[in-house]
């Protein structure tokens, strides 16, 4: 048990985010009933954006612990494709598990523009700060 709480320590990032996604497509009602209304297909958009937090936040996890001053590529396509099997078990998961919810491919769609985005997005702006010095 120790070391998969020093583990998950070291992804502390990933963690959080991940739990907070977690809460927020699996919970029936996570928002209590309130009816939030914006736009036709803005819970893609947040889909999308939910990942590309938590695909970052696994780059930047994955950069504090890697010995080199920066991670490969490979490892960024690693990163992503973990976040493209969270996001589709998350839908499986609404559709067959979540009471009041149902799996989209839409929304798995989201997800995985989100992860590519949010794994390319962040190990090029960290490859750029680091490059630049700050």
């Amino acid at each position: 048990m120790k070391q998969i709480l020093k583990i998950m320590w070291g992804w502390w990032h990933s963690v959080l985010i991940l739990g907070i996604i977690l809460y927020l497509t699996l919970t029936p009602d996570p928002m209590s009933g309130q009816k939030i209304h914006l736009f036709e297909g803005a819970d893609k958009v947040v889909h999308c954006f939910m990942f590309i937090a938590l695909s970052a936040a696994m780059v930047y996890d994955m950069t504090l612990k890697s010995r080199q001053r920066h991670i490969r590529a490979g490892e960024v396509l690693v990163l992503a494709l973990i976040c493209i099997l969270i996001g589709g078990m998350d839908e499986l998961a609404q559709g067959y598990w979540v009471t009041g919810r149902s799996g989209d491919l839409l929304d798995f769609g989201a997800d995985i523009a989100g992860s590519i985005i949010g794994t390319v997005g962040a190990h090029l702006w960290l490859k750029h700060r680091q490059q630049s010095g700050d």
